[in-house]
């Protein structure tokens, strides 16, 4: 692709392996808004029964992966966790014959809809569920689409700039040689904290509310272009 773009120049680069080296970089970046939502529930259950608070669990996570599989949304499990609670701190005697377990496991929900996602998500924090956290991201599809424009952008801009320096010089750009094309990933932007609330602490008809911000993709090219002089 880059040989195309680049033209002529990109093939004679091995035909002219010596002379003057001019070594440049440019890059192009875009904001993209992000369009794909990812949202970390849990069901967690204390208890002294430590069979029943898990039974307890595995219903609610399977109440909810069908509840998400029925929006059509994709879901997937997260780790599953059972251990003794300490009231107090790890002072609390180890042989009390009336132990107290908590028990957990987590789901996440994406999609690329966030308002049905937001309202699921709603839905299973009136169910008792818990929110653990939500992020918003670039599909890679979007990404990809954005990579490739940027790139047509930046190789544009290389060009133009190695013939201003080339002409500065009095010479010509002869060819070129070593061509580096950088990606660079967005992070995906969390939002967790406060979006950790029981169920009575909130309406049924009250989902979760979430604005995503612009995420920033660029594309670096790094080059050596051979210079000619007459």
């Amino acid at each position: 692709m880059l040989a195309g773009l680049l033209g002529g120049a990109a093939a004679q680069a091995a035909e002219s392996p010596s002379g003057t080296v001019l070594h440049l970089a440019e890059q192009a970046q875009a904001l993209v808004a992000p369009d794909q939502l990812d949202v970390g529930l849990r069901a967690e259950v204390q208890g002294t029964d430590a069979a029943r608070i898990q039974q307890q669990v595995n219903a609610a996570i399977a109440a909810a992966i069908a509840k998400a599989k029925a929006s059509g949304l994709k879901v997937a499990t997260g780790g599953y966790s059972v251990y003794q609670v300490h009231a107090g701190g790890p002072a609390r005697p180890r042989d009390r014959t009336d132990p107290v377990w908590r028990a957990s496991q987590g789901i996440t929900l994406s999609g690329s809809d966030s308002v049905q996602l937001l309202d699921l998500a709603g839905r299973l924090q009136a169910d008792g569920l818990l929110m653990s956290g939500m992020a918003f991201s670039i599909a890679p599809a979007t990404r990809r689409e954005a990579e490739a424009r940027l790139t047509e952008e930046a190789v544009a801009g290389l060009r133009a700039q190695a013939e201003r320096v080339a002409a500065a010089f009095g010479a010509r750009v002869a060819g070129w040689r070593d061509i580096q094309v950088q990606h660079t990933l967005p992070m995906p932007v969390a939002m967790s904290g406060r979006l950790m609330m029981a169920k009575a602490a909130m309406a049924e008809d009250s989902p979760p509310s979430a604005e995503p911000a612009p995420q920033t993709v660029e594309v670096v090219i790094n080059a050596e272009i051979i210079l000619a002089f007459p």
